[in-house]
């Protein structure tokens, strides 16, 4: 006579294995059919695409110019701001994610992130560390004012 007790780990494997199944199943299920495309569902619509890669190539030639001396802090920040609000269907929301008590604080922040980022990856650490000390200071005086920054346009 065979024990029921050795069937017990079979009943157990093969009942976890219909349990995957069915999750993979129902997962599957939820997939577009043949006609929509996984990569729509998986990423963003071309468009926005396009919009971000546009946003980020503008502002790395703002880090660019303001590296090479051709603009300031503040104007940077103007011009991260301008690319941020626009276009107004699809801001980029910089005023949630870096402190400040103004948008013109508030941009200066986020380039300067752009700085340290954009020279990290084109000369190193050591001079990314240098070139965000130095826009650092020249937003801690901006704001030693004891005003807002206020950007140009």
């Amino acid at each position: 006579m065979i024990s029921p007790r050795k069937f017990v780990p079979w009943l157990l494997g093969g009942a976890a294995c219909l349990t995957s199944l069915a999750a993979v199943v129902s997962w599957h299920a939820g997939l577009p059919g043949e006609a929509e495309s996984v990569s729509r569902v998986l990423s963003p619509p071309a468009a926005q695409s396009r919009l971000t890669a546009a946003r980020i190539e503008a502002k790395d030639a703002v880090v660019d110019r303001l590296l090479g001396g051709e603009i300031g802090l503040v104007e940077a920040a103007a011009r991260f701001r301008q690319l941020n609000d626009n276009p107004p269907e699809c801001p980029s929301d910089f005023r949630r994610v870096f402190p400040g008590d103004s948008d013109g604080e508030k941009a200066c922040r986020q380039v300067i992130v752009w700085v340290q980022a954009r020279v990290r990856s084109q000369r190193g650490q050591a001079q990314a560390e240098q070139a965000e000390k130095k826009y650092q200071r020249e937003l801690e005086a901006l704001l030693a004012r004891g005003c807002p920054i206020e950007l140009p346009w």
